[in-house]
């Protein structure tokens, strides 16, 4: 992990990575970057080591602050288009993963945690992004269960900012990751588990 380098490739760089998002500094001027607890790159340079059961802020004076300390395995996390709200995946969730959503403070502090939806079965949530709509695009397939059938459950799981789920691109294994790209930013490329898969979509990525 470098400082190196202007702001705007950092933040692409890091909203294309797993467990990582760097927000532009139309939040209230600043630079923040929350990221998974666990986070080898950072860890590889502050030796930080913890449970992974928290989610980190790196404000502009340097310090690593904790800002969320009350989740299972946090794992896949989103800033909205407007970046006033953070979606965060709970990945050990019990009986289904969730996905959380927190606001964005002026001081890099979240605050009114609130529910954003439900896997509502036996499939897991992973990696996820938003559009420009504020639509939430999420990795999804099966977590092992027995009662899983991976054919209804892989692919990817699209809700509306309300969290109703509003469609899901199916695909033949399931899809870890995910992010917008291309010249236009309006193409969907899905990491799976074997495979790299990308389609074009009627809308463009949030950041």
């Amino acid at each position: 992990f470098s400082t190196s380098g202007s702001v705007a490739s950092m933040r692409n760089l890091l909203n294309q990575g797993h467990d990582s998002v760097l927000p532009s500094l139309g939040m209230g001027g600043a630079v923040g970057l929350c990221m998974k607890q666990i986070t080898y790159s950072l860890m590889a340079v502050i030796g930080l080591a913890r449970m992974a059961s928290a989610q980190d802020a790196l404000t502009p004076d340097g310090v690593l602050h904790q800002v969320v300390t009350d989740l299972n395995a946090p794992n896949g996390l989103a800033f909205s288009p407007d970046e006033k709200t953070l979606y965060i995946v709970e990945s050990r969730a019990a009986p289904h993963r969730l996905i959380w959503a927190y606001e964005v403070t002026n001081n890099h502090t979240l605050i009114n945690k609130r529910q954003f939806c439900s896997a509502e079965g036996p499939g897991a949530f992973d990696g996820i992004k938003l559009d420009v709509d504020g639509n939430l695009w999420c990795g999804f397939g099966s977590g092992g269960q027995a009662d899983a059938k991976p054919e209804e459950l892989d692919g990817v799981r699209v809700y509306n900012p309300g969290g109703k789920l509003i469609g899901m691109i199916h695909l033949p294994e399931r899809c870890a990751n995910l992010c917008f790209g291309g010249a236009k930013n309006n193409r969907l490329f899905m990491a799976a588990s074997h495979s790299l898969y990308a389609i074009y979509v009627n809308t463009c990525g949030a950041i």
